[in-house]
């Protein structure tokens, strides 16, 4: 329906209708994609008439644009999840190629406080596993790992660490809603188990770069949110050889399931990524968080926006009530 137009780096991105577009003439002859990642600047914008439409609104000015009869505030449960991923191909992460220390660290983190106290309850913890509520083949008889502190401390001291050990560890600051929060609460309760944590926050080019770095020697892990739809695990988790958040620790009987199920329908299917999620729950390759619910600040005058738990933004589906 539009066309690139303007690019201006760290600034807008400008759409232009296509005249030769199959479904008529846009509603819309010019859409501008408006860069701003600051939160206190975007919801400036927002309340200046600026923009049309805001993304990640700040929970401190939720109530404020609740409040403005210019504006509304819109809220979805996402799909995307956060989670701290353990890179046990790392040299600086030897001590997690242990699974007594990766379960220690989930028994750590205190989800549901982290959701109460960063997100005001629009949050809701990953129970146990890599997939929402949402996905094909989540497996229901799995829970959140419960905050337990002194189980932590045994599980280290059962795996030959009952003095904690050094870990460097990066999270992103201003990709997410309160993601350096989260990533320095995150610290401080490994920290208080044993977790010696050397934290980093980086901004999200940074990070990427660091990921992407072979071989990854930076951090022993990081906490990243992560978007998909129903199959976008097989290939970010999946058997390949090469996907993005695999490491040398799935456990046994995990790449049977996920290859079996690449290749199954149905209610088979569903039950080998059902298998799947039980081995990574009873060896987690990861610290499995929450997820969080997106707010949008609208303008009055918008119509026919709906936010989607992929963050998509239909733009044909909307329109503008004439002055």
């Amino acid at each position: 329906p539009w066309v690139f137009d303007e690019h201006i780096k760290d600034d807008r991105i400008v759409l232009k209708a296509n005249p030769n577009y199959w479904g008529g003439t846009p509603k819309f002859e010019t859409v501008t994609i408006r860069i701003i990642p600051d939160d206190n600047a975007r919801v400036a914008a927002l309340e200046a008439n600026e923009i049309d439409i805001a993304t990640n609104i700040p929970l401190a000015a939720a109530s404020r644009i609740e409040g403005d009869d210019g504006l509304k505030l819109l809220s979805i449960p996402s799909l995307r999840q956060f989670a701290t991923f353990f890179d046990t191909d790392n040299p600086l992460a030897e001590p997690l190629k242990d699974a007594r220390v990766r379960l220690a660290m989930n028994y750590a983190v205190d989800r549901q406080a982290m959701c109460d106290q960063l997100f005001a309850g629009r949050c809701t913890p990953m129970d146990g596993q890599f997939l929402s509520k949402s996905h094909s083949g989540y497996n229901p008889n799995l829970e959140p790992y419960p905050y337990d502190p002194e189980k932590a401390k045994e599980l280290l001291a059962e795996a030959g660490y009952p003095d904690g050990f050094e870990a460097e560890y990066t999270y992103t600051s201003g990709r997410y809603p309160q993601d350096k929060q989260a990533g320095e609460a995150i610290a401080s309760y490994l920290r208080a188990v044993g977790v010696d944590v050397t934290e980093s926050a980086v901004d999200f080019p940074e990070w990427a770069r660091q990921f992407d770095a072979s071989p990854r020697q930076t951090t022993a892990f990081y906490t990243v949110g992560f978007l998909f739809g129903q199959d976008g695990y097989l290939s970010l988790l999946g058997y390949v050889p090469g996907a993005r958040f695999r490491t040398s620790i799935m456990p046994e009987g995990f790449d049977e399931a996920m290859a079996a199920a690449a290749n199954a329908q149905g209610e088979e299917r569903e039950q080998l990524i059902e298998q799947a999620m039980q081995a990574i729950n009873e060896e987690p390759f990861a610290i499995y968080l929450y997820s969080i619910d997106d707010l949008y600040g609208v303008q009055d005058w918008v119509e026919g926006f709906e936010p989607r738990p992929d963050q998509t933004l239909r733009l044909l589906d909307m329109g503008v009530t004439p002055n």
